[in-house]
């Protein structure tokens, strides 16, 4: 998430200037560089990948990071709720961890 909001800095920086310096627009695609390894995209396999220099491209993987990011944790809080309802929870902590307190889930 650090490369994207990096991006949307330089963006910020140098919107509204008609032409764009060879620094910057070196700057550009390489944190664009550096943000399609991390996030590899579908169907970008032989084709040329757009930098993120548009303020609407970066608003849209910030949205699917987010998104990506609560489907992680609702992934988590489910695994956790699944553990704790065949009673696994409490043999698969070892001593010296720390314990947690699993939420109850009311649906």
């Amino acid at each position: 998430m650090h490369v994207i909001h990096e991006i949307n800095a330089r963006h910020a920086q140098v919107h509204g200037i008609a032409h764009l310096s060879v620094c910057v627009l070196l700057q550009i695609a390489e944190l664009s560089n550096a943000y399609y390894m991390l996030m590899p995209m579908a169907n970008y396999t032989f084709e040329r990948i757009p930098p993120l220099n548009e303020t609407h491209d970066i608003e849209r993987h910030l949205d699917a990071l987010y998104n990506l990011t609560e489907l992680a944790d609702a992934s988590k809080i489910l695994l956790g709720a699944q553990y704790r309802s065949k009673g696994m929870f409490e043999n698969s902590l070892l001593p010296g961890q720390l314990s947690l307190c699993p939420m109850t889930c009311e649906f």
